[in-house]
């Protein structure tokens, strides 16, 4: 839905994907509007409506930040569409964004649901701070269905509560035990998301890096989970470790369904590890280059589960751009962090994706636990003289459900809102705030500010993103002292 600021008319919502008319939503589906440059469809709020809609009830997505919506805008709409629930999805980068509309819709009094990550993690804070009327810990898709059918009530006929649905009444304070809702084992069980409301040929929608062979690009899932225990990563706690693939069938069907009916030109696979089962990632590889799809992918994999058979396969697949969780060059600091991977073998894995001719790209966090001057430097050298095409340094933010939450608590600031990424929350002992700061865009600069790099970036970047491209450059500090 687009919202015309200027005369403040709200054009009709688009139709459903049932080609039904626009009335009688049960529930409008919200991601908030918050500061920050990348911008990409809200998969989970797509999912959710495709769920619901799949079992006879209709929702409303409002995507505030594609469509740079107030407040009082998102307010304007569901009065006009006569919708008295709203639900929002919440990550722990914008809780206090959310907080505050949650604030605002029930002044006018709307009932809010919240769900997302940081609910999961934070239930109770999160009623608190927003006066919402129930969070959802964990997936949604069966929780918020089960709240359609009764009315959007968490107390069943029977007496008993909807699992994983609470308000303050059963949470009493931030140690109250909670059991997640339960979750649909098979993900092909799950319709494809509302991609008639999530817009997927949008020309907002930034591709990561804002480089692509092709646009428009969408983001994609085949998994959902990861199976590994990274300290800085939220991740596998929300997931309990666990992995669940889609069939590369399912996968096929919605990459078609893109490309057929939306006109998406690329796809990036937005997995937490892809690659964890790397006999699933081979399947759905030759799947793909069964179909003659030719599409122009893109994804993120562990270092360890690559090796030159896959990586050839996954390039006949038309993988171009494979990312990596590097972390740190330092053995010291991959150790700390749990990351279970040795440098040998994240060399080698960058190897074999350059020798294929994928670009490379390494993602960085600078500040965890252990970090000193010289497991900086380590670093810094080993983006410079390893065969990388692209990097992402940032600073460790804390999050809820990370294992980091917990084992230094009391030692980082908890600034939950979009500036959370932007700062040093947390600062290792010998370092200061400004040294981490400082560390991150000089990596930055040192890297990109180099003619291989900056004429390789050129092939790939499109007009129409210039100009998100210039507002992630100042975020990532590339520009400014």
């Amino acid at each position: 839905m687009k919202y015309d600021k200027a005369s403040k008319n709200l054009p009709p919502p688009p139709q459903s994907a049932t080609g039904s008319d626009s009335s009688n939503y049960c529930i409008a589906l919200i991601r908030p509007n918050y500061k920050g440059s990348d911008l990409a469809p809200c998969l989970s709020l797509g999912y959710l409506s495709g769920y619901l809609k799949a079992n006879k009830h209709k929702a409303l997505i409002i995507d505030a930040k594609l469509d740079e919506l107030s407040n009082s805008d998102i307010l304007a709409i569901l009065k006009r569409e006569h919708i008295s629930v709203a639900g929002i999805t919440c990550l722990s980068a914008v809780a206090s964004e959310t907080a505050i509309l949650s604030q605002y819709l029930k002044v006018a009094g709307i009932k809010v649901i919240i769900g997302g990550v940081h609910p999961t993690f934070m239930p109770y804070q999160m009623l608190v701070s927003s006066g919402a009327d129930y969070v959802v810990c964990g997936e949604g898709e069966i929780a918020l269905l089960k709240l359609a059918e009764n009315n959007f009530d968490s107390k069943l006929p029977d007496g008993t509560l909807i699992k994983g649905v609470y308000s303050l009444n059963e949470l009493e304070d931030e140690n109250a035990p909670v059991i997640r809702a339960d979750i649909v084992e098979n993900l092909d069980d799950i319709p494809y998301p509302d991609w008639e409301q999530l817009h997927p040929a949008h020309s907002a929608w930034t591709p990561p890096w804002f480089i692509a062979k092709q646009v428009p690009v969408v983001g994609i899932m085949s998994s959902r989970g990861c199976p590994y225990s990274c300290k800085f990563c939220s991740s596998p706690n929300f997931y309990n470790r666990r992995t669940r693939m889609r069939s590369p069938e399912n996968v096929l069907g919605e990459m078609r369904l893109l490309k057929e009916k939306y006109g998406i030109r690329e796809i990036k696979f937005l997995d937490e590890n892809m690659t964890s089962d790397t006999r699933y990632v081979n399947d759905l590889c030759n799947a793909i280059i069964k179909s003659n799809l030719n599409l122009p992918l893109f994804t993120q994999a562990r270092a360890d589960r690559l090796d030159d058979k896959l990586v050839k396969t996954m390039k006949r697949a038309g993988f171009y751009n494979i990312g990596i969780g590097i972390e740190s060059a330092s053995p010291v600091m991959l150790k700390n962090m749990n990351k279970r991977e040795d440098i040998d073998t994240i060399k080698n894995a960058i190897k074999v994706i350059s020798d294929n001719g994928i670009l490379v790209a390494g993602f960085f966090v600078l500040g965890m636990p252990g970090e000193t001057k010289q497991t900086i430097k380590e670093t810094m050298d080993f983006i410079m003289s390893e065969p990388l095409d692209l990097i992402n340094v940032s600073i460790l933010a804390v999050l809820p459900g990370s294992d980091y939450w917990s084992e230094l608590e009391g030692q980082y600031v908890r600034a939950l809102d979009s500036s959370y990424w932007s700062q040093a929350t947390y600062v290792p002992d010998g370092l200061t705030a400004k040294y981490l700061v400082d560390a991150e865009r000089q990596a930055t600069r040192k890297f990109y500010l180099r003619p291989r790099i900056i004429f390789k970036m050129l092939k790939y970047i499109k007009l129409r993103h210039v100009r998100h491209i210039f507002a992630r450059l100042r975020s990532m500090r590339l520009f400014g002292s």
